[in-house]
């Protein structure tokens, strides 16, 4: 990758990771405070896997495209 290609990547990703991060500790204090921590837990638990193999299909589907 070339250098001022890295450097966008980087200032791309960057605030969405932390943007993230703070949007999923909020939610997950909301959830903990009014149902618990077993709930929030749970969907934790079922979220995690669903979003990651989310976004495996969809690389997945966005290199089949560019293959071609």
């Amino acid at each position: 990758m070339a250098p001022a290609t890295r450097g966008t990547a980087v200032s791309l990703f960057a605030p969405r990771f932390f943007l993230g991060q703070s949007l999923g500790v909020m939610g997950a204090t909301h959830i903990l405070a009014t149902a618990g921590i077993v709930p929030m837990l749970l969907i934790a638990a079922v979220a995690t896997p669903a979003i990651g193999l989310t976004l495996a299909w969809l690389l997945a589907l966005h290199r089949r495209k560019t293959a071609t």
